[in-house]
């Protein structure tokens, strides 16, 4: 049960400003201490020597060097600081995370801090002539030092250049959906991925064991936010045991204390609260979502980015129509997906898992046509979506289809009621005509 939590709190150093700035600064001091003790036993040549009969001129050097370098640092981290107000007021704040996770960032931030503390131990270890001790200047240190401030150097271009390229809405839609279609597919979950008898014949199974007898409910221990959940984990325990057990609670979902995760046949009274922490200790709650089995987090960030994008207040609709645009790589990918249900059962029909069904990432259409219903451009783009999403169903699909149809029209009635021009209404009946039809075929 352990390596969940530990998985968990893996991902949380590699998305922080900790781990990765933690270890290239360390790099730096190791760098430092290494130039040092190689310094105390190279023998340098006459014309190198007589640059270190001058400490006092190379702790004026480093002392520069260091200055830069702190300059850098604080700039890096007031451009840093800007960022995460842009993306936060002009996006959405839970974007805000990418930022955190990405390696540019991390790398430069970590490397500045460690090239300043190795400067300060060289510097440090600068000593004058004593009676008792002879003069020391670390030349391969200061010489270090020299080329690590033109690294610094580069790294300020470097950081400068990716965050022009970071903070366009481009390339954030871009990464969040392409986060989120490495979530999906993993479906339903990573750790079921080879599984051979995964399928979704799970609400028969769950109608059939409470038939024969009365579930055992499951009560979340904490409020938050379900971020993942480990079958591979709560399959030893359901086989170990000899029970039956339908997980209702699955990423992205809020529960709380009175919330039903799970419900449980075959519960023996004696064993009783051995077993639920062991089921508890399969599910990790936490404050925020994540994209690790959280697709919908996706989903909702591109929705709320296309939300504050129609908002009076950034009135940005060539962004909402973008987001749009990569709302449907997604939509596109999951109707494509033939096996995705609300409920699956797997390892012969002992689990059964709640999934998060298409309807429930479709929807948040709506609410984006809700605000875009003075925009016929938008609409239309939501229209044009459900058609090429209708195109790439199957027959087969025909909840899916059905659902696309009540979608079309649910976005479409507000925005030919609200039609600014007669050509504007024009627009969007046609594109809903070709939408309808599509789906009909």
């Amino acid at each position: 049960m352990f390596p969940l939590t530990l998985r968990r709190r893996w991902r949380d150093l590699l998305s922080g400003f900790w781990l990765i700035p933690g270890l290239v600064f360390l790099l730096g001091l190791a760098l430092a201490f290494l130039c040092l003790a190689l310094d105390r036993y190279i023998a340098y040549p006459g014309p190198i020597s007589s640059v270190l009969d001058n400490p006092d001129a190379v702790r004026s050097v480093l002392g520069t060097v260091s200055g830069v370098l702190i300059s850098i640092t604080a700039l890096i981290f007031s451009i840093t600081l800007v960022m995460l107000q842009l993306i936060s007021s002009q996006f959405t704040p839970r974007a805000i995370r990418g930022l955190f996770s990405d390696r540019v960032n991390q790398v430069t931030t970590g490397a500045l801090v460690g090239i300043f503390a190795y400067c300060q131990i060289i510097l440090f270890n600068i000593r004058n002539e004593t009676p008792a001790h002879p003069a020391f200047v670390p030349f391969l240190g200061v010489c270090v030092a020299a080329f690590l401030l033109f690294v610094g150097l580069g790294l300020l271009l470097l950081f400068i250049s990716h965050s022009v390229y970071a903070v366009q809405i481009a390339n954030i839609a871009a990464r969040i959906t392409w986060q989120t279609l490495q979530t999906l597919q993993k479906r339903p979950y990573p750790d079921i991925l080879a599984e051979q008898d995964l399928t979704a014949d799970g609400e028969r199974l769950v109608q059939q064991w409470s038939a024969e007898a009365p579930a055992f409910p499951l009560y979340a221990r904490r409020a938050g936010y379900v971020q993942t959940v480990s079958v591979r984990d709560l399959r030893k325990v359901v086989l170990q045991h000899h029970l039956r057990l339908f997980l209702r609670a699955y990423p992205g979902r809020f529960v709380t204390t009175q919330t039903i995760i799970a419900e449980v046949w075959g519960l023996p009274s004696h064993a009783s609260p051995l077993i639920e922490k062991q089921i508890h200790s399969c599910l990790s709650i936490a404050n925020e979502r994540d994209l690790w089995q959280d697709a919908g987090f996706g989903v909702r960030q591109l929705t709320d980015i296309t939300l504050r994008a129609l908002s009076a207040a950034i009135n940005d609709p060539t962004t909402a129509v973008l987001c749009i645009d990569y709302l449907r790589v997604l939509l596109e990918y999951l109707v494509r997906d033939q096996a995705i249900a609300p409920l699956y059962s797997t390892y012969s029909g002992v689990l059964v898992v709640e999934c998060r069904s298409f309807e429930e990432y479709a929807q948040m259409l709506i609410q984006i046509g809700r605000y875009a219903s003075t925009d016929a451009r938008v609409v239309n783009r939501l229209l044009h979506t459900l058609e090429c999403v209708a195109e790439i169903a199957s027959v087969e699909q025909q909840r899916a289809l059905r659902f696309l149809h009540t979608l079309a029209q649910t976005i479409a009635a507000p925005a030919l009621a609200q039609a600014a021009t007669d050509f504007d209404r024009a627009l969007i009946e046609e594109q809903l005509e070709r939408t309808l039809q599509k789906m009909a075929e």
